[in-house]
C-alpha cells in the first residue's frame, strides 16, 4: 500500500533495524526542506535517538516502510508505530530527560523548529533511545562506531567550516559518512570493488567517500545531502576521481572509464 492510499506498517516479526535507521537518516536529511515532514517538527511528540548517528526522528516516520520526504502524508497512527518501534527503543529514564531533551532543542532551534509542548514537558511525549541489545547487535558493534560519539553535538548534514591554519581546512563531519553508507553501501559505485570480499572480515564495513562538489569549491557551511551528494569508492577509484585536481571526473565519467577499459581486457 502506497503513502497516498495510506500508510499500513510492516509486522513486528517481519520488521528490520535497517529500515527504522535509513528513516531515521532520511527523515534529517530532508530538515531543511519544506516538505511536509519537516513542517509538522512542532507536531511531532515522541522522538527516536540514534546515538551513532546523533540524531533524533519521530515515530510516525520512522515506523512506516520507505518513508520518504517526498512520499510523507501524515498518515497513520502514533500508537501503531510505537507498538512497533518498542522493539528495539526504550523510554530514556526521567532522570536522563532533560539530556536528551536539550539535544532535541539544540536540533530544532538549528534548523528554525520548535519543540512540541507535549514533548517539553513530558506528558504525552517522550523521547526514546535504543534498547541495550539493539546497541549491541546493530550500532555498538558497528567497526566505525566510536563511544564518544554518544553526546558528540555535531549536527548530521553540515560541514565545510574554515578552519584558520597554516593552510586552510574544511572540517568534515563524520556522521556524513556513516549515513552515506547507510544508503550506499560499502561496495566501489566505480569498480564494484568491496573490500570484505577480498580480505574478510578484516576489510567488513570498510569504503571511502567522495564529496561529489568538493568541500574546498563551496568555502562555506553548508547542508550535504548524504544519498545525493556523496559516493563510496575504493581508494583507487577514489584517487582517480582525483588525479586531475582541476577537473576530477563525476561518478557517470568514472564508471564509463571502468567499463570502457575492462572490455579492453576481456
Amino acid at each position: 500500500m502506497s503513502h497516498n492510499e495510506g500508510v499500513n506498517s510492516m509486522p513486528i516479526e517481519k520488521w528490520k533495524w535497517e529500515y527504522i535507521e535509513c528513516n531515521m537518516v532520511e527523515f534529517n536529511r530532508g530538515l531543511h526542506t519544506q516538505s511536509k515532514a519537516s513542517q509538522r517538527f512542532s507536531r511531532f511528540f515522541h522522538w527516536y535517538y540514534h546515538p551513532r548517528l546523533d540524531i533524533f526522528a519521530p515515530s510516525k516516520f520512522i515506523g512506516y516502510v520507505d518513508t520518504t520526504h517526498v512520499n510523507y502524508e501524515g498518515w497513520g497512527s502514533g500508537g501503531q508505530t510505537q507498538q512497533i518501534l518498542k522493539t528495539y527503543f526504550d523510554p530514556v529514564p526521567p532522570e536522563d530527560y532533560d539530556n536528551y531533551l536539550n539535544k532535541l532543542i539544540t536540533v530544532a532551534d538549528s534548523y528554525g523548529y520548535t519543540v512540541s509542548k507535549k514533548t517539553l514537558k513530558g506528558h504525552y511525549g517522550w523521547i526514546y533511545a535504543p534498547k541495550r541489545d539493539v546497541l549491541e547487535q546493530y550500532i555498538m558493534n558497528d567497526s566505525s562506531y566510536d563511544v564518544s560519539d554518544y553526546f558528540d553535538e555535531v549536527e548530521l548534514h553540515k560541514e565545510g567550516t574554515m578552519k584558520l591554519s597554516a593552510l586552510n581546512k574544511y572540517e568534515r563531519n563524520p556522521k556524513i559518512k556513516k549515513a552515506a553508507i547507510l544508503y550506499h553501501g560499502v561496495t566501489c559505485m566505480g569498480c564494484k570493488f568491496n573490500f570484505e570480499e577480498q580480505y574478510g572480515t578484516h576489510g567488513k564495513g570498510f569504503i571511502e567517500i567522495h564529496h561529489i562538489k568538493q568541500l574546498s569549491s563551496v568555502k562555506e557551511e553548508h547542508y550535504v545531502d548524504p544519498k545525493e551528494d556523496i559516493a563510496v569508492l575504493c581508494a583507487n577509484c577514489h584517487r582517480m576521481v582525483h588525479h586531475r585536481k582541476s577537473n576530477p571526473l563525476t561518478i557517470e565519467q568514472l564508471i564509463e572509464l571502468v567499463e570502457k577499459n575492462k572490455a579492453k581486457c576481456t
